[in-house]
């Protein structure tokens, strides 16, 4: 039929032009091999592809990659919030005589918050 490709639906018929304006707003990089694009225009893994060297690359969402970032920094947040009273804690602990376990404790963590 003459060179290059289509993409084709589950049902095998080529298409529409609604699904080929996704498929190439996605960016699928030209040198994938193996390639599967999501049937569906709102699931969170929109194609999956092996690049040159073999490993598998996926492309998400938009919506999914916005809302795994907001709960990834979320917890960071709630994180960084909780450093001060742990940094106190450790102190305190620190301060302990003998090697109770609270004080081997707070020693990695001291050991990891000041070489990090």
């Amino acid at each position: 039929k003459g060179t290059g490709f289509a993409y084709l639906g589950p049902d095998g018929k080529a298409v529409d032009e609604t699904t080929l304006a996704r498929i190439r707003a996605i960016v699928i990089p030209p040198a994938w091999t193996d390639v599967w694009i999501s049937p569906d225009p709102d699931g969170h893994i929109q194609a999956t592809g092996r690049d040159q060297r073999g490993r598998k690359q996926y492309r998400y969402h938009p919506q999914w990659t916005e809302e795994r970032d907001g709960v990834k920094y979320s917890s960071l947040v709630a994180f960084a919030e909780s450093l001060p009273g742990l940094r106190r804690q450790i102190d305190a602990d620190l301060r302990r005589r003998g090697l109770p376990l609270e004080r081997v404790v707070a020693s990695v963590v001291w050991l990891l918050d000041s070489t990090m």
